[in-house]
C-alpha cells in the first residue's frame, strides 16, 4: 500500500461515520465501483489516472462500461449493498455519511479538473455527497452555536439547536428537512430525521415563540438563539441547500439566517466574540 493510499484511508477512517482503515477501504471501493457505473467509461478512466489504486481499480473495473442513469437514492443503495458495514442506528442518513466521507477523501487526492468533469456528468442531487461543508462532528457544530449565543441567552447550544431544528422541521416540508439532515452531524440532525411530511404554515413570530417556549428563554432572545443555530447550519451545509430551505420560508424569516452581532462596549469592541457580524 503506497503512502498516498495509506494517508487517504487513514483520513477517511478518522471521520465520524467510518471507524477503521478497513471500513474506509470497503466504502471507497464500493463508492468508486458505483461511481464507475454512473459515469462514462472515458471519464472513469481519466479520473482513475489521478487516484491511488484503492480508488482507481474499482473505478476502472466497473461494469457495465456505459454510463447508467440511476438516481442518488439508487447510488446510495448500491454502495450500501456492497459494504458489510454493520449499522444498528435507525438513522437513514448513515450510508450517505460514509459515502460523503469517502468522496471527501477522494477530493483531496484527485485532480481537481477531472473531479469537476465527473460531477458535471451527475445530476445536481449528487452534490450532497460531494459538498460536505467541514464534515463537522456534533461537538464542533455545538461549538459554533455556543460561539454565536449571546451572553443574555439562558440556553445551552444543544438545547438551542434541538429546539430550533424541531420548529424548523415543522415549518418546512419533510422532504426538505430530510435533505438538510444529510449535511448535519449525527446527533444534531435528529429532529429533522424524525420530521413528518406535514408542513405547518406559521409566521416568523410563531416560529420564534415556539423556540422560546421549548427552551424557556425570553421571547426577545429567541431571534439571537435561532441565528446562532443557523450559523452552525451555514458552516455545515452547501449554499444551494441552504437556499432551498430559505425559499420555503417567507421573506420575514431572512434576518434569522444572518449571524448574531454582539453589543459593543465603550471602546467600540465586541463585548462577546463572534467570527462574523450580522448582515445589514
Amino acid at each position: 500500500m503506497t503512502a498516498n493510499e495509506s494517508d487517504l484511508l487513514e483520513q477517511i477512517a478518522s471521520t465520524d461515520p467510518v471507524d477503521s482503515t478497513e471500513s474506509a477501504r470497503e466504502v471507497v471501493e464500493a463508492t468508486m465501483e458505483t461511481l464507475g457505473e454512473r459515469i462514462t467509461d472515458g471519464q472513469a478512466t481519466d479520473l482513475a489516472a489521478t487516484l491511488p489504486d484503492v480508488a482507481a481499480d474499482p473505478l476502472r473495473e466497473a461494469h457495465p462500461r456505459e454510463a447508467e442513469e440511476f438516481s442518488l437514492a439508487a447510488f446510495v443503495a448500491r454502495v450500501d449493498e456492497r459494504t458489510d458495514a454493520t449499522d444498528d442506528s435507525d438513522d437513514p442518513v448513515e450510508p450517505v455519511d460514509r459515502i460523503r466521507a469517502a468522496l471527501t477523501g477522494i477530493g483531496t487526492v484527485a485532480d481537481e479538473t477531472e473531479l469537476e468533469r465527473t460531477r458535471d456528468q451527475l445530476p445536481g442531487a449528487f452534490d450532497v455527497v460531494f459538498e460536505p461543508g467541514q464534515l463537522l462532528d456534533d461537538e464542533e457544530f455545538y461549538g459554533i452555536v455556543a460561539e454565536g449565543l449571546p451572553d443574555t441567552v439562558d440556553a445551552g447550544p444543544e438545547e438551542a439547536t434541538d429546539a430550533t431544528l424541531h420548529v424548523l422541521a415543522e415549518r418546512i416540508t419533510g422532504g426538505q428537512a430530510g435533505d438538510l439532515a444529510l449535511y448535519l452531524p449525527r446527533e444534531v440532525r435528529r429532529p429533522l430525521v424524525d420530521s413528518d411530511e406535514e408542513t405547518r404554515k406559521f409566521d416568523r413570530d410563531e416560529f420564534l415563540e415556539r423556540i422560546a417556549t421549548q427552551t424557556d428563554v425570553e421571547r426577545s432572545d429567541a431571534p439571537d438563539l435561532a441565528r446562532a443555530v443557523f450559523d452552525g447550519i451555514r458552516e455545515s451545509t452547501a449554499r444551494e441547500e441552504l437556499e432551498n430551505v430559505r425559499t420555503q420560508l417567507p421573506d420575514e424569516f431572512d434576518d434569522l439566517f444572518d449571524s448574531y452581532s454582539p453589543p459593543q462596549d465603550d471602546t467600540g469592541s465586541s463585548a462577546h466574540s463572534r467570527r462574523g457580524t450580522r448582515e445589514s
